[in-house]
C-alpha cells in the first residue's frame, strides 16, 4: 500500500507539472508590446506629424508650447536613429504658424519633405537638403480649412519628383494636381480636374504602371476615385461600388497586386471604417463592410508584404486605445489583442519594417509629449532601432475572431491548464482514499 501510494503521487505530481508548464503565459511574449523612447524636446512640445524613414527612424515636426510668448510656435523637426534624437537644421523649420502637416520620404534616396498650409490656404512645401530647409516654390492655395478633412496631399515620386492634389480656390473648390520636376511646378491634366467640388483629397502613385489615383471627397456626401496617366489625362474609375453618406479621412494607397486600396471612415454608419479594392474596372468591398468599432476619430495604414492593409485606430469599444486589424485577402480580423495601449490614442502612424512585420509609433498616453514604440513579438532591447532586430524576434500575428476581447488574456491562458491540473488532484486523491478504504475492508 505505503509503496503503491508514492507511485500515484509520483504520477500525481508528473501530470500536475506537465498540465501546468502549459500555463506559462508565453502570449504576453508574442503580443503587442511597446518600447519608451526618450524625450525630444526639453520644453514643453506638441507633435504636428510624424512619420518613419526607409530605416525606421522616427520623424517629428513640433511646436514649442510656452505661455510667455519667448518661444514661437514656429514648427522645428528632429530625427530619433534608435539611440537618441538630432534636430534636422537649425531652429525653425519655416518662421509660420501652420497646420495640416505632412511628412513624406523618397524611399529611394531617404530625402525628407514637409508640407503645411497657413491660416491664408497657402500650401508651403519644404525639401531637407544639406542640414537644411529650402522651401520650394507654392504650388497653389485651398478654398478653405476644415481639421477634420485634408484639402491637399502630396507623393514623392521614385525619381525624386512630387505629385500634390489639392482642392483649388481658383478653380471653384474642385481639384487641381501639379508635378514638381526641374525647380517648378507644372499642371497635371486639366485644373480642376473633378468639375464637382471636393472636400478632401488623398494621392497614391502607380510607380509599376506609370499612374497616379486621387480619392477625392465630393462636397462631403460621396467618394471618387480619379486616375492619371500622361496619354490620357484624368478619368474616373468605376465608383458605383464606393458608398458612403458622409466619408471621413480618407485614404488611398497602393496594394496587393498594384490595385490601389481606399480606407475611409461614414459617419452615416455609426462612424465605422470602411475599405474597397480595386479590380478589373470594379471596386471590391472589403468584407466585413465596415469593419471596425464606431466612432473611430482616426487612424492609420500600412501595407504587408503580399500589399495587405493593417490599419491601427483609436477602440470605441477599448476605452479608445489602440488596435489593429489585418485584411489578408478574404476578410479583415484582428492583429493580436485589442486595445493593447495603457491608455487613450488619438494619433498614429503604421509602418512595415523590412521582414514585412507591421508596427506603430504612437504619442505615449503615459508621458505627455513623449513617443512609444509598439511591435508584436519578442522585443529586443529599446535602444535597437526597428531596421536593426533579427527577423525572429518579429513574430507572424494572425487575424483573430472579431469578437471583443475580454479580460487579461495571460489570464485567460491560465484557466484551462488550471483547471485540468485541479480535476487530475481531485481524481488521484479519490483513487487513493478509494484504494485505502478497499484494504480496510
Amino acid at each position: 500500500m505505503k509503496r503503491s501510494g508514492i507511485r500515484m503521487v509520483f504520477i500525481f505530481t508528473m501530470v500536475f507539472t506537465v498540465l501546468v508548464s502549459f500555463a506559462n503565459p508565453v502570449y504576453a511574449e508574442e503580443d503587442w508590446q511597446a518600447i519608451e523612447m526618450p524625450s525630444y524636446s526639453e520644453e514643453q512640445a506638441t507633435p504636428m506629424a510624424f512619420v518613419s524613414d526607409p530605416e525606421g527612424h522616427l520623424i517629428v515636426v513640433y511646436t514649442i508650447h510656452d505661455s510667455s510668448g519667448t518661444i514661437l510656435p514656429y514648427p522645428m523637426a528632429t530625427r530619433f536613429d534608435g539611440e537618441g534624437w538630432s534636430e534636422m537644421g537649425e531652429g525653425y523649420l519655416a518662421e509660420w504658424s501652420g497646420g495640416q502637416f505632412l511628412i513624406r520620404v523618397n524611399e529611394g534616396t531617404g530625402q525628407i519633405f514637409v508640407g503645411f498650409i497657413t491660416i491664408n490656404g497657402v500650401i508651403h512645401i519644404f525639401k531637407f537638403q544639406e542640414g537644411e530647409w529650402e522651401e520650394l516654390s507654392s504650388p497653389g492655395r485651398l478654398t478653405r480649412i476644415d481639421p477634420q478633412f485634408v484639402y491637399y496631399d502630396f507623393q514623392v515620386m521614385k525619381d525624386g519628383s512630387l505629385v500634390v492634389a489639392y482642392v483649388d480656390l481658383v478653380e471653384e473648390s474642385s481639384i487641381t494636381a501639379k508635378a514638381y520636376r526641374d525647380g517648378s511646378w507644372t499642371n497635371l491634366g486639366e485644373s480642376g480636374f473633378t468639375m464637382d467640388p471636393a472636400s478632401g483629397i488623398s494621392l497614391a502613385v502607380d510607380e509599376a504602371n506609370q499612374m497616379i489615383y486621387a480619392g477625392v471627397v465630393i462636397e462631403r456626401s460621396e467618394i471618387e476615385v480619379w486616375r492619371y496617366a500622361e496619354d490620357s489625362g484624368w478619368e474616373q474609375t468605376d465608383s458605383s461600388g464606393i458608398k458612403s453618406e458622409y466619408p471621413y479621412w480618407v485614404k488611398l494607397a497602393m496594394g496587393n497586386g498594384n490595385r490601389p486600396i481606399i480606407i475611409f471612415m461614414d459617419a452615416d454608419q455609426e462612424w465605422k471604417t470602411c475599405g474597397y479594392y480595386y479590380g478589373k474596372g470594379i471596386w471590391y468591398p472589403m468584407e466585413p463592410n465596415p469593419f471596425s468599432p464606431p466612432m473611430i476619430r482616426n487612424f492609420s495604414m500600412v501595407m504587408d508584404a503580399e500589399g495587405w492593409p493593417v490599419v491601427f485606430f483609436n477602440d470605441s469599444e477599448n476605452e479608445n486605445r489602440l488596435s489593429a486589424m489585418h485584411y489578408k485577402g478574404t476578410a479583415w480580423g484582428y492583429y493580436g489583442r485589442r486595445g493593447f495601449t495603457s491608455g487613450n490614442v488619438t494619433n498614429v502612424i503604421a509602418v512595415m519594417d523590412s521582414s514585412g512585420m507591421a508596427y506603430a509609433f504612437t504619442v505615449d498616453p503615459d508621458r505627455e509629449g513623449q513617443f512609444v514604440r509598439l511591435a508584436y513579438g519578442q522585443i529586443a532591447e529599446p535602444s535597437v532601432s526597428p531596421s536593426e532586430e533579427p527577423e525572429e524576434t518579429m513574430i507572424e500575428a494572425e487575424p483573430q475572431e472579431m469578437e471583443p476581447v475580454e479580460g487579461d488574456e495571460t489570464e485567460r491562458s491560465l484557466v484551462i491548464p488550471l483547471a485540468l491540473g485541479g480535476a487530475a488532484v481531485a481524481i488521484l486523491i479519490f483513487l487513493l482514499l478509494r484504494r485505502k478504504d478497499n484494504k480496510e475492508e
